[in-house]
């Protein structure tokens, strides 16, 4: 039986994020079945402006036959398209039976290291089934 990667987004509350700054907490679980590559996150609609400085994961229950591999993306049209803020080639990979922390601090150039008032974060896992538990935090300020 093939299953999607199913992920809820839950608001930031800035706690412990400096000076006005916020954050996205997107929380994953074995779902339905879906295909890898689709839009298969909620979105998480911002409210305050700025630049991403920090990116965190980690997988309770990780995969084993495969690396878990999950892109974040950024809408400026309310999902009518998506633009990854991760660099060129580089995504977010929480290697098969790793369950410790995973950061990130590169991002994408500008504009896609940042973000406005109502622009829309998501999530798409691109490689990886069988991970529970999965955490994810991106941080900007």
């Amino acid at each position: 039986m093939k299953r999607r990667l199913v992920l809820i987004p839950q608001r930031g509350s800035g706690a412990g994020v400096s000076e006005g700054g916020d954050k996205a907490t997107f929380d994953l679980w074995i779902g339905t079945p879906g295909e890898p590559g689709t839009d298969i996150s909620t979105h998480y609609m911002v409210r305050k402006p700025g630049t991403f400085f920090e990116v965190v994961a980690n997988a309770k229950i990780p995969t084993w036959d495969e690396d878990l591999i999950l892109d974040i993306l950024k809408s400026i049209d309310q999902g009518l398209s998506w633009e990854s803020i991760l660099p060129q080639g580089q995504k977010l990979t929480i290697a098969k039976g790793y369950t410790r922390q995973v950061k990130l601090t590169a991002f994408a150039a500008a504009p896609n290291n940042a973000v406005a008032v109502d622009d829309w974060l998501g999530m798409d896992c691109l490689q990886g089934e069988g991970a529970e538990s999965v955490s994810v935090v991106v941080r900007w300020r």
